[in-house]
């Protein structure tokens, strides 16, 4: 996600479903409190998470 890369992308390196992946990205950003990917993103890179 923090690449930039959609949710098939993601889903074919965890091997896992497609709604998997959004399931667990929709959760995250829920966690981190973000509105959108690039704002999780960046969240992630402030809390030194990645």
């Amino acid at each position: 996600m923090a690449e930039g890369h959609g949710n098939a992308v993601i889903a074919r390196a965890l091997s896992c479903s497609e709604r998997t992946a959004k399931n667990v990205i929709y959760e995250l950003m829920g966690r981190l409190q973000a509105r959108n990917r690039a704002r999780a993103g960046a969240r992630v890179l402030h809390r030194s998470l990645i």
